[in-house]
C-alpha cells in the first residue's frame, strides 16, 4: 500500500483454520491478530462477551473460539 497511515500485516488465517480443524473459526483467528496489534479489549472480555451473547447450545464452541483467537495472536510477528 502507498498509504502511510496504515499498517498491513500478513495473517495466514485460512491455514490456521485448517490447523484448528474449524473453518468457522476464521473470523476469530483474524480477531486474535487484530487484538495482538491493537489490544482494544482483553481475550477474557471477548470470551465473557461470547458466553453472554451466544445461545447456550453453542457454548461447546467457546474453547475452539479461544484457541482460534490465541492462534491469530501467534501469527502476528
Amino acid at each position: 500500500p502507498t498509504r502511510t497511515d496504515i499498517n498491513v500485516l500478513p495473517v495466514n488465517a485460512m491455514e490456521a483454520t485448517f490447523e484448528l480443524s474449524s473453518a468457522k473459526s476464521y473470523n476469530m483467528v483474524l480477531l486474535g491478530a487484530l487484538l495482538k496489534v491493537k489490544p482494544l479489549v482483553s481475550v477474557d472480555a471477548v470470551m465473557r462477551g461470547l458466553k453472554k451473547t451466544l445461545p447456550e447450545r453453542h457454548h461447546h464452541m467457546l474453547p475452539v473460539n479461544k484457541d482460534a483467537i490465541m492462534r491469530g495472536m501467534e501469527l502476528v510477528k
